[in-house]
Parts: structure tokens; C-alpha cells; sequence
């Protein structure tokens, strides 16, 4: 993550005329960071975290996610990105009430590129 990071952010939010501010992760967070970001009162702060299902992580990253979660928690909306027919979709409820998150969901849907193998786009 960019050593600036949370430098931008605090030039961010001495804007008053933003709204708010989307951040987008994996929820793979360094520990700086996710200091920074747990203690920000700032209401304005969103943050969009991509979730897949647990088994698609390793271990540690998975405990690095579980940690975001936990110490992010409302300000959170979880995503999904929809590659494949009949994809698990119910561990993004779970995850909501688990750790307490905000209950909105991004939706992507994955766009293959013709004539290209697609690893994570598959036909339905």
C-alpha cells in the first residue's frame, strides 16, 4: 500500500464539499492502515470491501480480513462479483450480522473478454 496513504486520505476529508469518501479494498489491510482507518470519526468514510467465500483465501489473508471486518465494522458494505452459475452468495449475509457491517452489497457482474481464456468468467 502506498506509504502516502493515509496523508491523501486526511487531504480528502479537509475537503468539506465531498459528501463522502468510498474506499475500495480486498480487506487485506496493513496494520498502519487499518489503525488509521478504525479511529477516523469521519461519517463520511465508507468503505467497500470485496468478499469471497472463505475457502478462497489462505489462512493468513483470511485473518487479516476477519480483522478489517472486525475492527471496521458499520462502516463496511460488503461485494460480490457474480462469475459462474449457481455461486454462494450467503456467507455476505452471514458476514453482515456477524460483524456487525452496513447492510448494503455491491453486485458486479464479471465482463469476459472474447476470443481470450477467461479463468473466472465461466458461461451460464
Amino acid at each position: 500500500m502506498n506509504p502516502e496513504f493515509t496523508a491523501l486520505m486526511d487531504r480528502i476529508f479537509a475537503e468539506p464539499s465531498f459528501k463522502s469518501v468510498m474506499l475500495f479494498t480486498n480487506g487485506v489491510i496493513p496494520d498502519r492502515v487499518l489503525t488509521y482507518l478504525a479511529g477516523h470519526k469521519d461519517p463520511r468514510l465508507k468503505i467497500a470491501m470485496n468478499l469471497n467465500t472463505t475457502g478462497s483465501y489462505a489462512a493468513d489473508q483470511l485473518a487479516r480480513i476477519q480483522q478489517a471486518l472486525e475492527a471496521l465494522g458499520g462502516r463496511v458494505g460488503l461485494g460480490i462479483n457474480i462469475y459462474k452459475a449457481g455461486q454462494d452468495y450467503a456467507y455476505l449475509i452471514d458476514a453482515i450480522k456477524t460483524y456487525k457491517l452496513a447492510p448494503h452489497v455491491r453486485v458486479g457482474l464479471t465482463q469476459p473478454i472474447v476470443e481470450a481464456k477467461n479463468r473466472f468468467a465461466q458461461k451460464m
